[in-house]
């Protein structure tokens, strides 16, 4: 499953379980507005990614070898800024629907994304990168 695909499943279920079983409200509808944060800092650091990587030439798609170690930019914060920006979007969309049941989402798809992609990249990245890509993760997060 694509990662983008990934994403418009998981905003299907959480706004079925928003509807179906909300669990309790968190939050009131102005400090669900809050949320529209997250969504904005998570699209910033999506699309940063990927004009970053346009820029150099280096493809942003899962599983293709990238041809230049991208390091500056979104990837200064974290190495895998686009999956950081989808969680980022997520979360913002489990505060502004403002019930509980929407967030459990966010970890559920966070852990796949670490088990399916996240971890298959690195060793990609480490094998094609060697010592550069051990320094890179030496002085940048994962995540965050």
């Amino acid at each position: 499953m694509l990662p983008s695909r990934l994403l418009k499943i998981s905003l299907l279920a959480m706004t079925g379980l928003h509807l179906a079983a909300p669990g309790p409200a968190w939050t009131s509808a102005p400090g669900s507005l809050a949320g529209l944060l997250p969504i904005a800092l998570g699209l910033l650091m999506y699309r940063g990614a990927e004009r970053r990587c346009r820029k150099l030439g280096t493809p942003s798609a899962p599983r293709q070898t990238p041809s230049v170690l991208v390091t500056r930019g979104p990837f200064r914060i974290s190495r895998h800024p686009m999956y950081l920006g989808m969680v980022l979007g997520l979360f913002g969309y489990a505060v502004l629907l403002g019930t509980l049941s929407p967030m459990l989402v966010v970890p559920v798809v966070t852990a796949f994304l670490d088990r399916r992609y996240v971890r298959a990249e690195e060793a990609c990245l480490a094998q094609s990168f060697g010592e550069d890509y051990e320094a890179y993760c030496g002085k940048t997060a994962r995540w965050l």
